[in-house]
């Protein structure tokens, strides 16, 4: 249910780090074979002696529009003074720059962007500089006009997006940068100059609301600019589903993430992309859901741990109404748990290459891993650090999908092919599985 595992197998080849906006977990599990390097240094020129600042290289394919920034760039750090890097990157035509920020979601000063062409298991060498330039302050204040009785805004904020990168909806432009207001009042101190779009923004226990359309100032070097903002209040898209979610039958001692899954319309079965709740461990514990205005279908979810597989209980429909709070209290029966262990074999490993772990993914029957799309939360997962035996022991009994994989330092994949499998309540069950190398 928690992808930490693929996440940090992906994390790891493409180099992310949470402190930096550049870049972000890539949206699919998709194989990483065919990966050449990128590497050379990059270097911030003209700073001041006590400069300090996140710094890397950021990659975009080609094929994305020039003169803005892909959802996903893959990128480096290389430390806050400048130095060498090295980034895997796809085969393929990749545009590359280096950047800088003066703090962790701030802004990036990016410098000028080169084409590189990445070969599979080959070396690309270019070295970038970004020139530094002073940032720019815009600060003011925030008002919602029109708040109706008996609301509370939980906080304000504001939105900036560079012009070249509006906020249309949806997802957030990665360039953009958030900040809230203390009180009313915001400030960014830290925005590369020129032309930036600032978005209010307000919360309240229904969600975040974000004016539509931005005003457009002007950042300068070293400057300090004042614009205060308002937007007025809107009536909320979204309603709040709470309740307690309490695991029947469990024997003495049980702790487990509980939580609930949200399927829209009337049935769940089906449902291979739930919205899912707050998890809270120790099982009895209340969750809370924001869903869109309609019927949907909520059930009540446990795992035994971090990783396993999730335990669903039966559904109950609820109308969500929009600015509306409905109470629902779930129950799930406790199963007890099956196992499966075995080996991985890495077939084709050329002489000379070295996994450092082993990965298995278990998905159900019903629900099953597709790349590119990323496995769903009802998926299992485990590694195995430097040997090949795997185990996963808390999967709820069923019909079941084994998917083999590896992680070595300039690759990852998960076998697209799924190896069927039975699960029993207390039953441990031996499965070896083969995977091969990919490059």
């Amino acid at each position: 249910m928690r992808r930490h595992l693929f996440w940090k197998a992906v994390a790891t080849v493409v180099a992310l780090s949470g402190a930096v906006a550049m870049g972000a977990p890539p949206a699919s599990a998709a194989s990483t074979s065919g990966i050449g390097t990128l590497t050379g240094t990059v270097t911030v020129t003209g700073a001041p002696s006590n400069f300090s600042g996140f710094i890397g290289v950021g990659a975009c394919p080609a094929s994305f529009p020039k003169g803005t920034v892909c959802p996903n760039p893959q990128y480096t750090l290389v430390g806050s003074s400048g130095g060498t890097f090295s980034l895997p990157l796809a085969s393929g035509k990749w545009r590359a720059a280096g950047f800088y920020e003066l703090a962790g979601f701030g802004g990036q000063f990016i410098g000028a962007y080169a084409t590189v062409t990445i070969a599979a298991n080959m070396t690309t060498t270019h070295n970038f500089t970004v020139p530094y330039v002073a940032p720019g302050t815009v600060s003011g204040t925030v008002q919602v006009i029109g708040v109706p009785t008996g609301v509370t805004l939980e906080s304000t904020g504001v939105l900036a997006c560079p012009s070249s990168d509006p906020y249309t909806g949806g997802v957030i432009p990665i360039v953009c940068v958030t900040t809230s207001a203390f009180g009313t009042n915001y400030s960014f101190t830290t925005l590369p100059p020129g032309p930036w779009l600032l978005y209010p923004q307000y919360t309240t226990i229904y969600g975040t609301t974000t004016r539509p359309k931005g005003v457009q100032v002007m950042v300068v070097s070293g400057a300090t600019l004042t614009t205060n903002l308002a937007m007025s209040y809107r009536t909320p898209t979204q309603g709040l589903v709470v309740g307690t979610v309490t695991v029947t039958g469990a024997p003495p001692g049980f702790n487990g993430f509980s939580g609930a899954f949200a399927c829209q319309g009337a049935d769940s079965s089906d449902c291979a992309s739930p919205i899912v709740s707050n998890q809270n461990f120790g099982g009895g514990s209340t969750y809370q859901v924001l869903l869109t205005a309609g019927t949907w279908n909520v059930a009540g979810n446990y795992q035994l741990n971090f990783s396993g597989g999730v335990f669903a209980g039966p559904g109950t429909n609820v109308t969500v109404v929009p600015g509306a709070t409905t109470t629902v209290n779930l129950t799930v029966p406790y199963v007890a748990p099956g196992a499966v262990i075995g080996m991985v074999d890495v077939t084709g490993l050329p002489a000379g290459s070295t996994i450092q772990e082993a990965l298995v993914l278990a998905c159900p029957v019903a629900h099953p891993y597709v790349p590119p799309a990323a496995p769903g939360p009802t998926c299992a997962e485990t590694s195995t650090p430097l040997v090949a035996r795997y185990a996963i022991t808390t999967l709820p009994p069923g019909s079941w999908l084994l998917y083999p994989g590896y992680y070595a330092s300039t690759s990852y994949y998960i076998s697209p092919s799924g190896v069927p499998l039975t699960v029993t309540s207390n039953k441990l069950t031996r499965k070896n599985l083969k995977v091969a190398y990919q490059g």
